[in-house]
C-alpha cells in the first residue's frame, strides 16, 4: 500500500534565463525560446540575473557581455561562486568577436559563446547542445552518487552480517551496526516491530525522541498492515491517517514513514519501521536494501 504526494513533473521544460539591458533583443530571445518549448524568465541587468538565479535555479542562462553596471563576463564569475552553478551552462552573447574577448568569458565561467549579429539556427542549436550536455553531466553525477551509496552499503552490510553471526539475535548489540546502514539511507529512525507490533529494537538519530514505547497499535498503523504489503506513506500531514496518529507521529518527529513485513507477507514475522523528518517518496534504493535488512532479520526472528 502506497500514499503517494504530488511531484515534480520530471520531463518538465528546461527554464532559460535570458539577461540582455537590450530590450528589443531581449524580447527576440524569448519569443525564438518559447517557440522552442522551453520556460524563459527574463533579467535586465547583471544584478537582476543573480537574484533570479539564486531563487529560480535556471537549467540555463544566456548572458549579454556588454551591459552598464555589471558587464556579463563579471556577472558570469559572479555565478560560478554559487556551488550549484558549477555544472550549470552559460551561453555568452555579445558584439565582440576577437579573441581576447572570447578567452575573457571562459576565463570567466563561459560553456560557450556567440557573436550578434545571431543565428537564430545556431542559437538554437548551441542552446538543445548545451542543455542535453548539461542533462548528460547530471546524469552521470546521480550514477556515481549511486555506486557510491550501493560500496558503502555493502561495507556497512558485511560488519552487520558479522554482528549477526555473533550474536544470533536481536539484541542492542546490533544497533551500533545498524546506525551506519540508517545514515547512509538517510533515515531518522529503525525499528524491528515484532509480529505483536511492540518494538523490538530501535536505532535512532541523535537528538531525535525515541519510539520504543510506540507499538504500531498506539500509532494506529495496524489497521492498515492486515494484507502483509509494504505500507510506504511519503506525505504523513497530507496522507488519510486519522488525527491521532499523525499527532503521535509528529510527537516523534516523524512526516514520512515505511513498514517492510519480515519473513511471508501472508503471516510476517514482524515489521520493519523507517521514519523521516522529511516529505517525499521512498526511492527504490531505500527500499530494495530495507526489504535486504527485513529479509536479513526473517533468518533470525524465524
Amino acid at each position: 500500500m502506497t500514499e503517494t504526494s504530488p511531484t515534480v513533473d520530471e520531463q518538465r521544460s528546461p527554464l532559460i534565463l535570458v539577461t540582455d539591458d537590450d530590450n528589443s533583443l531581449r524580447s527576440l530571445l524569448v519569443m525564438a525560446l518559447r517557440a522552442d518549448g522551453y520556460v524563459i524568465e527574463e533579467a535586465v541587468n547583471g544584478q537582476e540575473c543573480l537574484a533570479k538565479y539564486q531563487r529560480l535555479q535556471p537549467d540555463l542562462v544566456i548572458l549579454d557581455a556588454m551591459m552598464p553596471e555589471m558587464d556579463g563576463f563579471t556577472c558570469c564569475q559572479q555565478l560560478r561562486q554559487f556551488p550549484q552553478s558549477l555544472n550549470i551552462p552559460i551561453l555568452m552573447i555579445t558584439f565582440l568577436d576577437d579573441r581576447e574577448s572570447i578567452e575573457q568569458a571562459f576565463t570567466a565561467g563561459a560553456t560557450d559563446y556567440i557573436t550578434k549579429p545571431i543565428h537564430w539556427s545556431v542559437l538554437k542549436q548551441r542552446v538543445r547542445y548545451l542543455l542535453s550536455a548539461s542533462q548528460s553531466l547530471k546524469q552521470g553525477a546521480i550514477q556515481q552518487q549511486q555506486l557510491d551509496r550501493q560500496l558503502i552499503w555493502q561495507e556497512d552490510w558485511s560488519e552487520l552480517l558479522a554482528q549477526l553471526a555473533a550474536v544470533k539475535s536481536l539484541t542492542t548489540d546490533l544497533v551500533s551496526g545498524l546506525e551506519p546502514l540508517r545514515e547512509g539511507l538517510g533515515i531518522d529512525r529503525f525499528v524491528v516491530y515484532g509480529a505483536d507490533l511492540t518494538p523490538q529494537l530501535e536505532s535512532v538519530a541523535a537528538n531525535s525522541p525515541s519510539a520504543l514505547n510506540y507499538s504500531l497499535l498506539d500509532l494506529g498503523l495496524n489497521q492498515l498492515l492486515p494484507s502483509g504489503e509494504i505500507l510506504a506513506i511519503a506525505d504523513i500531514p497530507q496522507s488519510s491517517l486519522s488525527p491521532a496518529s499523525k499527532t503521535k507521529l509528529k510527537d516523534l518527529q516523524t512526516t514520512a514513514l515505511l513498514l517492510i513485513p519480515i519473513g511471508s507477507s501472508s503471516k510476517p514475522l514482524g515489521w520493519l519501521g523507517l521514519y523521516r523528518q522529511f516529505t517525499g517518496e521512498w526511492d527504490s534504493f531505500v527500499q530494495g536494501r530495507c526489504q535486504d535488512l527485513a529479509n536479513l532479520f526473517a533468518l533470525v526472528m524465524g
